[in-house]
């Protein structure tokens, strides 16, 4: 596997800190608005769900900021969480994007990897080096003879990894 990427992978504090800064304006404003409402309201149980969701999120991109995914020809092993994917064994392999306007211009990319002991492994595109990550694991799918479908084969040619009719990486 010529092109095949290894070392540690982050996400970069500069890709979140928006969702960090958005997690805390929510936290801040239900807070402000729990202040003001009766205890035994309808509107407080409402906005102590939406601080509950605001926090989760929080925690979900403080969780993300902490995540070291050490790549070897072998192995992908994700920490915090103690996972091993084992490349050899890749019994799965899907890249989605995820738009986030009508013109599909904004938007990210998600990489989903599973092994045959069900192990998964999923990242985005704000990762430092996802697109030779994807490249690299493409390698292993197919020596893997692992079938991608046709979205998976649309957004690696849409990256440049492949032709939407399931040509080799860099076609």
């Amino acid at each position: 596997m010529s092109s095949e990427i290894t070392g540690e992978l982050r996400y970069p504090m500069s890709a979140l800190l928006p969702d960090m800064s958005r997690a805390g304006l929510g936290l801040l404003a239900t807070a402000l608005m729990l202040a003001h409402l009766p205890l035994d309201s309808v509107a407080f149980a409402a906005f102590t769900v939406l601080g509950m969701t605001f926090a989760c999120f929080g925690l979900l991109t403080a969780w993300r900021g902490r995540l070291r995914i050490r790549v070897s020809p072998e192995a992908v092993f994700v920490n915090p969480g103690a996972k091993c994917l084992e490349r050899g064994r890749l019994s799965g392999f899907r890249l989605d994007y995820y738009s986030t306007r009508r013109d599909r211009e904004g938007g990210w990319m998600q990489l989903t990897l599973i092994d045959v002991n069900g192990v998964r492994v999923q990242v985005d595109s704000r990762l430092d080096g996802f697109h030779g990550f994807v490249a690299s694991s493409l390698l292993c799918a197919k020596s893997n003879q692992l079938d991608l479908s046709p979205a998976t084969l649309a957004n690696l040619s849409a990256m440049g990894l492949a032709s939407s009719e399931g040509g080799d990486p860099g076609s």
